[in-house]
């Protein structure tokens, strides 16, 4: 997991609109904290840095590298893949957001910005992520127990058949 379940969840925040930014910023500030970033590019690096977001919240008009290519370079990406993707944008079309979904969101919220919904889905988001995270936590535990019982096993059978 990227930090203890104690701390402010990590979101990352991107859009080329600094109001934009400024927004949620302010809507979830208190219970987040927000690494924001204005490019594509920009994006990536801000992802990049441990400790590595809780979720990304990702406009998908900017210059240069839009979402959508954020979006696929993530989930090519073994080490960040699995984090959770919310498009927030202005492109409302069903092909606009069949699109997002095929490149691999978790979610799509459309602009203007309800605080609502923005806060509720945010939170959902992160809590399935940090659920998911023990998950893979408590699994690669319980494998690492079996190889080291079952290497306890073949050894009293070694040293008993001789």
């Amino acid at each position: 997991m990227s930090e203890n379940s104690s701390a402010k969840p990590v979101v990352v925040a991107v859009d080329d609109a600094r109001e934009n930014l400024q927004l949620i910023n302010g809507l979830l500030k208190d219970d987040y904290r927000i690494r924001m970033a204005t490019s594509g590019a920009a994006a990536l690096k801000s992802i990049r840095q441990e400790p590595h977001p809780d979720l990304i919240l990702l406009d998908i008009v900017m210059e240069g590298m839009d979402g959508y290519e954020v979006c696929e370079t993530l989930k090519a990406d073994p080490e960040l893949k699995d984090l959770p993707v919310i498009f927030l944008t202005s492109r409302s079309d069903v092909e606009d957001e069949a699109k997002g979904f095929s490149c691999g969101c978790v979610d799509y919220i459309t602009k203007p910005i309800s605080p609502s919904t923005l806060k509720a889905r945010v939170a959902t988001h992160v809590e399935l992520k940090r659920a998911r995270d023990v998950l893979k936590d408590n699994n690669a535990y319980l494998s690492a127990e079996v190889l080291r019982r079952t290497a306890e096993v073949q050894a009293v059978q070694d040293t008993t058949i001789m």
